[in-house]
């Protein structure tokens, strides 16, 4: 009996104590990890990379984070010529960004981005960009912020966000890029922008694809509004718009009078139908007569609403011969007499305009 005691006793303290030690001999091994790590470090700064190397080397294969990305930045550096140690840069960088590094998961990002080693892809470089991004590297949330713009998306709101975490976070271009970046971009989408900067800093929050806004010319923009996919049919159009192309500001203007990804404004509208009918367009020209008439969006005036349903009427649109049947009796003889004077200096300074499907996106935001 006092056999079966002791043994009990003994099996209990074993019990106890022996995943304290297997913690203490774990320790031992990070200790030594970090120990033999920054010896490497004062190789290298000494100029020894040799040592640095077969040091970091070891390290790496015992699945040492650190030294897998110190490891794959000497050799990244050494990527140019024949015998460059590029495919090795990227292979521990890859090792150490899937363990969660932050900085070896923003090198992946530009390596895809720019496409060394033949790896570029915007769906990967997004990917890395964003797992460094979300770990607060405030280098990523600048970078990420540039390639939504500079590359193949143009996704301005989500360029707009990260850029703005970054200029949180200190980054010393972000404040001035967001300047630069504001004036392609309506005032609700900035709201969008600073709205969802917070939200993409979140683990679980979504990457944004890039594939929907890979073409930027007028037409994808239109087939998108087609489609009701209105949030990338207006991203497409708007900096048309700015551009002064007189088809994407008529769109704009219906964009906000029927709030199909803006908010409904007509003053909005108004203001966008004029820029278009200013330049041209018979449609705009008919829509700004139309609201002058009915003083939608503006204070109402007959001899405005006159004016340009007559002009459009000159480039033959056809909805403004209907509506100039409507209001001419609103205006006197001596008024209709001027309008039309007025209307023939105007046809004779302004060529017809000649539609352009094929219109080109809008230059991108100059840094």
């Amino acid at each position: 009996m006092k056999h079966f005691i002791f043994f009990v006793f003994m099996s209990l303290f074993v019990l106890e104590f022996t995943p304290n030690l297997a913690i203490a001999d774990t320790s031992s091994e990070q200790s030594q990890s970090e120990v033999e790590f920054q010896k490497a470090v004062s190789a290298l700064k000494a100029g020894d990379r040799d040592l640095s190397v077969s040091i970091f080397t070891e390290l790496a294969e015992q699945d040492h984070v650190e030294s897998q990305y110190e490891l794959a930045t000497i050799f990244f550096n050494e990527r140019g010529g024949p015998k460059g140690k590029g495919k090795e840069a990227y292979h521990w960088y890859r090792l150490a960004a899937e363990k969660g590094h932050a900085k070896a998961q923003h090198k992946l990002g530009l390596i895809a981005s720019v496409g060394m080693f033949g790896l570029k892809s915007t769906e990967v470089a997004i990917k890395w960009y964003d797992k460094a991004a979300k770990q607060g590297l405030v280098e990523a949330q600048h970078d990420l912020g540039l390639f939504y713009v500079k590359y193949f998306t143009r996704n301005y709101v989500h360029s707009y966000a990260w850029l703005l975490n970054a200029a949180s976070n200190g980054h010393a271009t972000a404040g001035r890029k967001l300047k630069v970046l504001s004036n392609h971009m309506a005032p609700h989408q900035i709201s969008e922008a600073e709205k969802l900067a917070d939200m993409l800093l979140r683990p679980d929050s979504i990457t944004s694809k890039p594939a929907s806004l890979l073409r930027w010319d007028f037409k994808s923009g239109i087939d998108a509004y087609k489609k009701e996919d209105m949030n990338t049919a207006f991203a497409i159009i708007y900096p048309l718009a700015l551009d002064g192309y007189q088809e994407a500001q008529y769109q704009i203007a219906l964009m906000y009078e029927k709030g199909e990804d803006a908010p409904h404004d007509e003053q909005i509208a108004f203001q966008w139908y004029e820029k278009a009918a200013l330049r041209g367009f018979p449609q705009a020209q008919s829509a700004l007569g139309l609201r002058y008439a009915i003083g939608n969006g503006v204070k109402q005036d007959f001899v405005q609403a006159y004016t340009w349903l007559s002009i459009a009427n000159a480039y033959q649109d056809v909805e403004a011969s209907e509506l100039i049947e409507i209001i001419d009796f609103q205006l006197d003889s001596s008024q209709i007499k001027q309008v039309e004077e007025d209307v023939s200096d105007w046809v004779t300074n302004h060529p017809k305009f000649t539609p352009n499907l094929n219109r080109k996106g809008a230059p991108r935001p100059q840094f």
